[in-house]
């Protein structure tokens, strides 16, 4: 990507709203107030929930077509977006804690993501659930925001002073033992995620929800029941991953001990008079350390890729959760008929998109786990091996020297030698039993029950908005309306407007029912030559067309909530006016027509 591209990106799109001046108030989120907009490459707004509406206290009319920079708060520091911006224009997700300023001047916080989709942006943001983890933020933003003010003081402009402020937030995430700001998001979206579950976070439910829309609200639970088990997998590996990550260091540590020691056993060696069986097996022992040290080099840098691997995996999966969530509240919005409740259809299309392309780049990482998992297992299984051959000479050692005189050397370095050896297996045993249960838990997760979920939400969302789409008809007659007593998924077929000719009828004559005019019918149209001398050579009986129920398309799968007492006895039948009667016609031949029934 060019510099000049980034750039764009970068540089704030022309405001349309000046902004409102802080008042000092502070707006406290609900729990299930889950934000949703999406915007153009340079981060103009395209779409907006009604969280978002209603938060910010900006008409859609403002906010749509407005830059996403509208609701910045001037106490978040420049690095913030400008590191945010580093990820979009890289295709990656970015994830952070931001005090947004309402257009009443007031403040409220969020935990923002935001994903790379078709050339644009989607974001989703919650209230922060992990006062540690945003505390933590605040306090670097703090320190960077102070210095970016005093750099603009001095001269320096708005995005040069970011981009050195970006420097000093990666040091501070660093003094507070965090490697990157990637490692930082890898933490705090899984975090929240499972702190949102255990706050009791939940879709609502609508069990009076029928058709198309129950089925997607049926797709939802079970998807986000698929999510969490992986989630918790997933957070399992993630752990295993660290421990191992932890004994590996230790084992490298113990490993560089050694050198020392075997510096000791050289020069006892030099200082020793003819061959001594116990010094040579102290040796070989020296030697095999040297093997040793280098598997665990190469063990701690693939465990430290598994837990690499691990977390970013882990991450993928919590995002796409909080996805889910936004695909829920949409799908509530289409059952409850909520103001704009046709803008929820497009938004959960999108967020499907956005679903099946991380569960696509999830399950890549997946197999990579289950591939460095094993190798991980068989080097540690090899280190076993290694370490077998010194502990089971240490034995002989113990019992050649119980009948020898020992020099001072040798007297010294047996029980260290032996201590180290002892350590060293008992190391790569714990290591080993650690990598046994990282292998297991790192088998492929079968994602099909996932895809199938989010293709059926992403399929059944579409035609929703295809349906809710607006219609050259009349308006449909409101939810609510006693007339309608059922939504169905396709308005009911009218009745055939053509009925058979009677018993009896005269050879030639035409069908009852076909149109004057048409070939066979035995009546010109009269706009035909000589169509007003024609004389009819049988009467014709058309069947009345039903009126236009009003029942609207775009509510498939909907049908308003009525209680028990509200309830009709009885379906109310379609109302046809009575057939004229004519010669022949007979009533029984012609039985009434039915009402549709409901699905």
């Amino acid at each position: 990507m060019s510099a000049q591209t980034a750039d764009t990106g970068w540089r704030d799109v022309a405001r349309r709203v000046s902004p409102p001046d802080p008042n000092g108030t502070e707006q406290q989120l609900g729990l299930n107030d889950v934000f949703f907009s999406t915007t153009d490459r340079k981060g103009v707004i395209e779409q907006a929930n009604e969280v978002f509406v209603r938060i910010s206290r900006y008409p859609r009319e403002v906010l749509v077509g407005s830059p996403h920079n509208i609701i910045r708060h001037p106490v978040m520091p420049g690095a913030a977006f400008r590191a945010m911006w580093d990820y979009l224009l890289d295709d990656q997700p970015f994830v952070a804690y931001v005090h947004n300023l309402a257009a009443d001047g007031s403040l409220y916080t969020v935990l923002a993501t935001v994903t790379p989709l078709d050339g644009g942006f989607l974001s989703v943001r919650t209230r922060p659930e992990r006062a540690d983890l945003l505390g933590a933020a605040d306090s670097i933003y703090g320190t960077v925001r102070h210095l970016e003010l005093e750099w603009e003081a001095a001269g320096l402009g708005a995005p040069a002073a970011a981009a050195q402020g970006l420097g000093v937030l990666a040091k501070q995430l660093t003094a507070a033992g965090i490697p990157d700001y990637t490692a930082f998001m890898q933490t705090v979206v899984p975090a929240e995620v499972q702190a949102r579950i255990a706050a009791g976070a939940t879709v609502p439910q609508r069990p009076w929800a029928v058709g198309r829309l129950a089925d997607m609200a049926v797709h939802q639970r079970r998807l986000t029941e698929e999510l969490d088990d992986w989630v918790s997998l997933l957070g399992r590996l993630d752990e295993l991953a660290t421990q191992l990550s932890t004994l590996s260091g230790e084992l490298a540590e113990h490993s560089h001990a050694d050198a020392a020691l075997r510096e000791r056993i050289q020069q006892a060696k030099q200082r020793a008079e003819g061959f001594s069986p116990i010094m040579a097996g102290l040796d070989l022992w020296s030697a095999m350390t040297l093997e040793l040290s280098t598997l665990v080099a190469k063990v701690t840098d693939e465990v430290e890729q598994l837990r690499a691997s691990c977390a970013a995996t882990r991450f993928r999966i919590a995002l796409a959760r909080l996805h889910c969530d936004q695909v829920g509240y949409f799908t509530v919005e289409l059952i409850d008929q909520t103001p704009d409740w046709q803008l929820a259809a497009p938004g959960i299309v999108l967020l499907c998109r956005a679903l099946s392309q991380g569960v696509a780049e999830t399950a890549g990482a997946v197999q990579g786990n289950a591939q460095l998992a094993a190798k991980v297992a068989s080097d540690i299984n090899e280190m076993a091996q290694a370490v077998s051959i010194p502990r089971t000479l240490l034995a002989s050692w113990q019992t050649m020297a119980a009948g020898r005189e020992l020099s001072d050397d040798l007297r010294e370095l047996m029980p260290q030698v032996g201590s180290t050896i002892e350590t060293t297996a008992e190391q790569i045993e714990r290591i080993g039993r650690v990598a046994e249960e990282c292998r297991r838990n790192a088998q492929p997760h079968d994602i099909t029950a996932i895809r199938e979920h989010v293709m059926a939400l992403s399929e059944a969302a579409s035609v929703v908005a295809a349906e809710s789409a607006p219609t050259p008809h009349a308006d449909p007659q409101p939810v609510d309306s006693p007339e309608v007593d059922r939504q169905y998924d396709e308005p009911p077929a009218p009745p055939s407007e053509t009925v058979a000719p009677a018993a009896g009828a005269p050879a030639g004559a035409p069908e009852v029912g076909t149109p004057a005019g048409a070939p066979g019918s035995g009546v010109p149209d009269a706009g035909q030559p000589g169509g007003e001398q024609s004389p009819v050579p049988s009467p014709t009986f058309t069947m009345p067309v039903p009126p236009d129920t009003g029942m609207p398309s775009k509510l498939s799968g909907y049908a308003p909530y009525r209680s028990p007492a509200q309830q009709p006895a009885t379906p109310p039948a379609q109302a046809f006016p009575p057939p004229p009667v004519q010669q022949p016609f007979r009533p029984e031949q012609f039985p009434p027509p039915q009402a549709p029934m409901g699905r």
